[in-house]
C-alpha cells in the first residue's frame, strides 16, 4: 500500500437527552464566538444533514459550522469540513486524520467550560459515546479482479460481454452492517456501509482505491493493509 491518503475523518460525539443546550449556544454571541475561534466561513442555526442517524426536529434544530480550521496541531493545525450541533450529537468532519479529532473537541468544550444555564447546568455535557466514519485515498498492489472468486467472475465476463463491447467488469467490495430486524438493503445508510472501490476519475490500471466506512482513519488504514495481504496473492 503507497500514496494513502486520509481525505476525511468524521467523528460524532454522542449525548444523553437535555446533556447539549442548544437554545443556550444557539445565542448570537457563543455563535459569533465559535465561527471566530475557528475561522468558520459558515455560521448559522439549521438543522444539519444527516451524517450518523436520524434527527429530532427541536427548537432550535440545530447549529451548522463549516469550513474552518482548528489551532491543533500546533504546528500545521487541521482543516474542519464541518462542525454540526445535533439534538444529542456533536459531529466534527476534518480533513485529515483522526487523531486530531479529539484535541478539537476538547478544545470547543474548554471555551465553554464556564458558560451554563440559568440552573447551573453546563453547555455541553459529557459525551456517553462516540462514532467514526473515514474516507481515505490509496494505492494497492491489488487487481480489483480478486474482489470475488474468479469463477464467478469468468461467468460474469461471460455474460456481460456476449456483444463483444467495450465494457469492463469492476468488482466492488461493500459490506453492509445493519442494525438487528428486517435487513433493509441497499437502504442500510452509509454510517453501517464500508466500500472499496477504484477511485472515480482514475484508470483501473492504475489501482488508485477508494475506501470509506464507520472506522477511524487508523484503524482504516489497518484493515486496508489486512485487505492487501489477503487477497493479492
Amino acid at each position: 500500500m503507497k500514496d494513502v491518503s486520509v481525505i476525511s475523518a468524521r467523528r460524532a460525539y454522542e449525548f444523553a437527552q437535555d446533556d447539549i443546550r442548544l437554545t443556550l449556544l444557539s445565542s448570537q454571541p457563543v455563535i459569533a464566538f465559535i465561527k471566530q475561534s475557528f475561522s468558520f466561513e459558515l455560521a448559522t442555526v439549521a438543522m444539519p444533514m444527516e451524517t450518523f442517524g436520524p434527527q429530532v426536529n427541536t427548537i432550535p434544530p440545530g447549529l451548522v459550522f463549516n469550513y474552518g480550521i482548528a489551532p491543533v496541531p500546533e504546528e500545521s493545525g487541521t482543516a474542519i469540513r464541518f462542525l454540526h450541533f445535533e439534538q444529542r450529537r456533536i459531529v466534527i468532519d476534518v480533513a485529515g486524520s483522526s487523531s486530531a479529532l479529539d484535541s478539537i473537541f476538547a478544545h470547543l468544550c474548554t471555551l465553554f467550560g464556564d458558560l451554563r444555564t440559568q440552573e447551573g447546568y453546563p453547555a455541553i455535557g459529557q459525551p456517553v459515546g462516540t462514532k467514526d466514519y473515514s474516507e481515505i485515498r490509496t494505492t494497492l498492489d491489488l487487481d480489483p479482479r480478486r474482489l470475488v472468486p474468479s469463477p464467478f467472475l469468468e461467468a460474469a465476463e461471460g455474460l456481460f460481454h456476449r456483444d463483444e463491447s467495450k465494457q469492463t467488469v469492476v468488482p466492488v467490495l461493500t459490506l453492509r452492517m445493519p442494525t438487528d430486524g428486517e435487513y433493509p438493503g441497499a437502504s442500510v445508510p452509509s454510517y453501517q456501509t464500508y466500500t472499496l472501490d477504484i477511485r472515480a476519475g482514475t484508470s483501473i490500471a492504475d489501482r488508485s482505491y477508494y475506501s470509506a466506512g464507520p472506522l477511524d482513519s487508523e484503524s482504516h488504514v489497518s484493515f486496508l493493509t489486512e485487505i492487501e495481504r489477503s487477497l493479492q496473492g
